[in-house]
């Protein structure tokens, strides 16, 4: 598998405002490509933006960080993969 993909962009093609699949399949496996081929690709052309999504403006501060931290604390630790886990039909 020879392509270089650096961003998602590389792997959306542009006329379309659609993931070029072809491109896609040849770079991650069925599972994956499907999974990724489920987003929606936006049709307009908005830069991304970084959003914090536990402040109803998106901003992170530290008010919200801190209620943030403090409610995971309250909440049970998830179970983590074990090392043999795959992650991917690649490995």
């Amino acid at each position: 598998m020879g392509n270089s993909v650096a961003c998602v962009s590389d792997v959306i093609d542009p006329s379309l405002k659609d993931y070029d699949h072809s491109k896609l399949r040849n770079l991650v496996s069925k599972v994956e490509s499907g999974a990724i081929f489920s987003i929606y690709v936006s049709v307009e052309d908005n830069d991304d933006q970084l959003v914090w999504h536990f402040n109803p403006k998106g901003a992170y501060t530290v008010k919200s960080g801190y209620q943030c931290a403090q409610n995971q604390s309250d909440a049970p630790l998830q179970a983590l993969p074990s090392p043999s886990f795959k992650w991917s039909d690649q490995d």
